[in-house]
């Protein structure tokens, strides 16, 4: 990230910022825009849709099942005559709202860890990257199995559940951009004139962390929604009875004897172009922080 260094008096904000036409860049890049307008339709499909097409995910037609698309029901309907469209709206907002807050939690647990153990150094930071490293041994998506079939969670201890193992990529990121930080001047003026931890987080870390939190949060939110979706698949996810992305592929897979296409390419591209734009947004973000980047 290129920057330019400006010591201001204390406490009158951060004392580095990211170069002017960060958000300018970030507009005018073809991933921002794509990505943007995926993720925009995406959220007005899944929350807004219900709205416009007010159709009960749960209610059975059986006079239709397994319907082709077409005849009252544009996705067709399911192995019990549900209105699959009904279905995919409905079912992508456990998907998105999870994704998002799982999100979250790992962003904020990771970027305060991160701080910490980078503004501290010496044995404070040996230690908790000690215990980052013990967290990375363990593959995430072992470790999601696991809980999820041990504790069999609801949404909310999903949501813990998911930024648990998140969070400590974050963690490292952060901790390697503070170790940067911490050689510029400014910073060390801070130090030279008494600035506290808490003082050195609020005024000059965190403004200048703005660029890598929201590249790894995008990113972070693209995996947890496809852990959502995995472990939906498997039966390990969201709770029934209501619709999710991942349930609906799992379902639709004791159809595919019958060809019922409809049942397996709307969830399942439902998925896709939730993880493209939100990487298609995250690449523009990490083009934008750094004009170097940028084709």
């Amino acid at each position: 990230m290129q920057t330019s260094l400006l010591l201001p008096p204390r406490g009158a904000g951060p004392a580095l910022m990211p170069r002017p036409g960060v958000w300018t860049r970030f507009r005018r890049h073809p991933l921002a825009r794509a990505g943007g307008a995926g993720l925009a339709l995406l959220v007005a499909f899944t929350f807004l849709g219900p709205v416009v097409y007010p159709i009960n995910p749960d209610q059975p037609h059986l006079a239709h099942l397994l319907q082709p698309p077409g005849g009252g029901f544009p996705l067709g309907t399911d192995g019990l005559g549900r209105d699959e469209l009904a279905r995919l709206m409905w079912g992508g907002q456990p998907a998105l709202e999870t994704g998002f807050a799982a999100a979250a939690v790992a962003v904020v647990a990771g970027t305060a860890y991160g701080m910490i153990a980078g503004l501290a150094g010496g044995v404070v930071d040996a230690v908790l990257m000690r215990l980052v490293d013990v967290v990375l041994a363990v593959p995430p998506l072992f470790l999601l199995l696991f809980l999820g079939a041990v504790l069999r969670p609801g949404v909310p201890l999903l949501i813990l559940i998911l930024g648990a193992v998140s969070w400590s990529p974050v963690s490292r990121l952060v901790r390697a951009e503070v170790l940067r930080l911490k050689q510029l001047p400014f910073v060390e003026a801070e130090y030279a004139m008494g600035a506290g931890p808490l003082h050195m987080m609020r005024q000059a870390l965190l403004p200048n962390l703005l660029g890598v939190v929201l590249v790894t949060a995008t990113f972070t939110t693209a995996d947890a929604i496809l852990a959502v979706a995995v472990l939906s698949f498997l039966g390990l996810g969201l709770p029934p009875p209501a619709p999710n992305w991942g349930r609906m592929l799992a379902s639709a897979m004791g159809t595919m004897y019958q060809h019922t296409w409809w049942l397996v390419y709307p969830p399942g591209l439902a998925i896709l172009a939730t993880e493209l734009s939100l990487t298609w947004v995250g690449d523009a973000l990490r083009a934008a922080f750094d004009p170097r980047l940028t084709p």
